[in-house]
């Protein structure tokens, strides 16, 4: 026996959005859901639309001038043919950041567009805008009761007029 909670049950459907998506289901979707309340018991019927399971067909890039197609698709970590995962593609994605980010860019815009051919293989487009490299003006520290600055500023891995690296800043946090 089990109580119905309305936000609990929203949160499964999200869930369940999730598994399939993240198991090469890109176009699920629920369709319907029904829940009767009897007096003994609670009937929850879900439909659902699968779709086709998806592959990723081909990658391409434009708008890279920094760094190649190859090194591009290595940093992916994606292989072609390789099931869709909504999870691992926004991995991929953030990937393709970091690396313009710890090389300087830290304006750099990126939009994808996903195209399906009619067996549902992906055709992935990046469309990338590099703009300059952003150096550090100034660093701020504060909330700091113990420590020195110039104790902190020592093991920092990062000093102004560097080139912005968001590793170095990650690992300087740390």
């Amino acid at each position: 026996q089990g109580n119905y909670k309305r936000d609990a049950f929203d949160l499964d459907i999200i869930n369940l959005e999730t598994f399939y998506r993240n198991n090469g289901y890109r176009d699920m979707r629920v369709k319907e859901k029904d829940i009767q309340f009897l007096s003994n018991e609670i009937i929850i019927d879900i439909e659902i639309i699968e779709g086709n399971l998806s592959f990723y067909k081909n990658f391409t890039f434009s708008g890279n001038t920094k760094f190649n197609n190859d090194e591009l698709l290595k940093v992916l970590n994606i292989s072609l043919s390789d099931q869709y995962s909504q999870d691992e593609f926004n991995i991929a994605e953030g990937n393709l950041r970091s690396k313009y980010l710890d090389e300087g860019y830290y304006f750099m815009q990126m939009e994808y567009e996903i195209i399906p051919d009619k067996e549902n293989n992906l055709d992935i487009n990046f469309n990338i805008i590099e703009n300059e490299k952003t150096r550090i003006r100034k660093i701020i520290i504060s909330g700091n009761d113990k420590t020195y600055d110039n104790v902190i500023r020592r093991e920092m891995k990062i000093y102004p007029g560097d080139v912005f690296n968001y590793k170095n800043i990650y690992d300087s946090l740390n």
